[in-house]
């Protein structure tokens, strides 16, 4: 639950600013290690390390989407939930994009990615219960 909140703070706060504020993700991985019991893994984690940031250079977007991901990807989303988390961030960032390209009559500007990767992450725990 608390999990959920925080998620939400940083969709409000991206929206708003078009920041992640690190306070958030500090937040984030304190109540993740919390509430959630996955196994932490080095070779996923580093796997996932360069994969994002790879990820971030390619598309330029902004570190703390780039950070938020590496939180979520290790954090919150267990094994058996990627393809569901996967799946649902394809459906709302293609939402956001839509509606970005509607708002602005082009696709040009800053898009608050932080909507989808944290709405991706109720969707896909939704599933099975967060």
């Amino acid at each position: 639950m608390v999990t959920a909140s925080i998620l939400i703070a940083i969709v409000v706060s991206d929206l708003l600013t078009r920041r992640i504020p690190n306070i958030f993700l500090v937040l984030l991985i304190i109540s993740s290690v919390i509430e959630f019991s996955h196994p932490f893994k080095l070779i996923p984690f580093l796997i996932t390390i360069v994969g994002v940031s790879l990820f971030g250079w390619i598309s330029q977007c902004g570190a703390g989407d780039v950070k938020l991901t590496l939180v979520i990807l290790n954090l919150l989303i267990p094994a058996d939930l990627i393809v569901h988390y996967l799946l649902w961030l394809v459906i709302l960032s293609s939402l956001l994009i839509v509606i970005h390209g509607i708002n602005h009559r082009s696709f040009k500007g800053n898009l608050a990615f932080a909507p989808a990767l944290c709405g991706a992450v109720l969707a896909a725990h939704s599933w099975r219960g967060f």
